[in-house]
């Protein structure tokens, strides 16, 4: 976990190298990688110490019949 949380602080820091790595890993340009960063993975989405939307997904899990509803 500490490896995660270092990289989530890297990849959201204001290290200007970030979007050139990122965009590089990705093979998109640094804009690219900016958007798809900031719009599809905002740091809060990606926080390893918050759980977000556990409710939807065990009512999901339930409706799918992963899990019974005791």
């Amino acid at each position: 976990m500490k490896g995660y949380r270092e990289t989530i602080a890297y990849m959201y820091g204001d290290n200007p190298q970030v979007m050139k790595d990122y965009g590089e890993f990705a093979g998109v340009s640094e804009a690219m990688a900016k958007k798809v960063r900031d719009e599809f993975f905002p740091k809060s989405l990606v926080d390893p110490d918050e759980i977000h939307g556990l409710d939807s997904l065990m009512a999901e899990a339930v409706t799918l019949k992963f899990i019974r509803r005791r």
